[in-house]
């Protein structure tokens, strides 16, 4: 038979050929010879029968088919290769995208970390810096306290002195006083009585003179002796005075200075003790943060390498995928 029946449903057996040509399009080598009786689109019929012509079409198309074939062929497999590397670069980027996220996140928090162990820093440092502060101002103020104390004992002592010394050489003085009183007293009554013994006696003359003379001289001798004596009293109370000043001054000198020494081992002792605790603090924050960096480094590190297995499994995936084409 030539050709198929057209009535009814049934199609054209050129058409139900081309179906197959399209079915297998695939694979050009492997598609369909026409069948005898097949008629091509253009009313030539196919197969052995009579006229030359018939195999001359067949023969053109078949040529024609093949080249689209292989050419449909070859854009079908760069249109899956470069869905393969579309879907692979977007992958890729996607976890390029996730890493450097993941890696930016990582970051925050150190620097969030960072300032959160700086603000506790600053705040401890703030703290032990006031309390210290207190301090300070306490043994000075209580180191002034013990100064002015000195001051007002070392005052009051030579006061005193002073009083001591003025009360002993007013006591000389009104001694040396009623002593010269006693004395002129005694000379004038002694010219009183001479001048009565002469004139009872009735001499007169250079006995009398030599006399009086007598006297005066005696009198002079007594009041010389009285000053020398208050002269040595009053000395004597000066170099007391003196000495007692000069012990006074000493002991206010070692009281202050043993003040002084205390208040300079209180505050070395305070400075040392303050340098201690912000050196700890600072040792603390420090070891606090390269404990967290070697986490975190540790962290980047597996985040890498789980992003470096991913690209590398895309990349077989992707291998395997452009092998299949082939």
């Amino acid at each position: 038979m030539a050709h198929q029946s057209m009535g009814g449903n049934e199609q054209p057996l050129w058409k139900q050929k081309r179906s197959e040509y399209w079915a297998t399009w695939g694979n050009p080598d492997r598609a369909p010879e026409p069948s005898a009786g097949w008629k091509a689109p253009g009313g030539s019929t196919s197969g052995s029968g009579a006229g030359g012509g018939s195999t001359g079409s067949r023969g053109s198309l078949g040529s024609v088919s093949a080249a689209q074939l292989a050419a449909q062929r070859g854009a079908q497999l760069a249109a899956q290769r470069a869905q393969y590397q579309n879907a692979y670069n977007a992958s890729a980027s996607q976890l390029q995208s996730t890493l450097a996220a993941q890696l930016a996140a990582e970051e925050d928090y150190r620097k969030q970390m960072v300032a959160a162990q700086q603000a506790a820093y600053n705040k401890n440092v703030a703290s032990t810096n006031d309390y210290y502060t207190r301090l300070y101002s306490q043994a000075n103020q209580n180191y002034q306290n013990q100064l002015t104390s000195a001051q007002q004992d070392y005052d009051a002592a030579l006061a005193g002195l002073q009083r001591g010394y003025e009360q002993n050489t007013g006591t000389v003085n009104a001694n040396t006083a009623r002593s010269l009183q006693q004395a002129y007293i005694q000379n004038m009554m002694a010219k009183r009585n001479f001048g009565q013994q002469m004139a009872a006696t009735g001499r007169s003359g250079g006995a009398s003179e030599t006399a009086l003379l007598g006297l005066a001289n005696q009198y002079g001798n007594n009041r010389g002796a009285l000053e020398r004596t208050r002269s040595d009293q009053l000395a004597q109370l000066a170099l007391q005075l003196a000495e007692n000043q000069a012990a006074r001054q000493s002991e206010y000198n070692q009281r202050r200075q043993g003040y002084a020494d205390a208040y300079t081992q209180m505050v070395n002792e305070y400075q040392a003790q303050q340098a201690a605790r912000l050196a700890e603090y600072r040792q603390a924050m420090t070891n606090y943060i390269s404990n967290w960096d070697m986490e975190s480094i540790a962290r980047r590190q597996a985040l890498q390498q789980n992003y470096n297995s991913q690209i590398l499994a895309l990349r077989q995936q992707l291998a395997a995928q452009m092998a299949g084409l082939a």
